[in-house]
């Protein structure tokens, strides 16, 4: 196995994608191509209206990819996961028009 992708639905109209590959296959377009197969999905026969994707801040690539499918950093999520025994920040990232509640 070489990764995994996913995507949540948060609400009707929202959901959430995410992914996670193994580090031997990073640089290839994997993340890039199943993000946007699910991004895709999500907005057009999911029925979301709006779709988030959550990543660590050092993890330049993982932005990347999202930026690339089109997706906005919205905003920092200060101390928002735990990592190992602290908090550490996030980018909230965004597609699409509505606004999760």
């Amino acid at each position: 196995m070489i990764g995994a992708a996913s995507f949540t639905r948060l609400d009707a109209d929202h959901g959430e994608i995410g992914y996670i590959l193994e580090r031997n296959f990073w640089s290839r377009g994997y993340a890039t191509e199943a993000a946007q197969a699910l991004l895709d999905w999500a907005l057009s026969a999911g029925g979301c209206l709006s779709v988030i994707a959550i990543c660590r801040p050092e993890n330049i690539g993982s932005w990347r990819v999202l930026e690339k499918i089109g997706m906005r950093r919205e905003s920092l999520l200060a101390q928002h996961m735990w990592i190992r025994d602290h908090l550490e920040d996030s980018y909230l990232y965004r597609s699409g028009s509505a606004p999760v509640s």
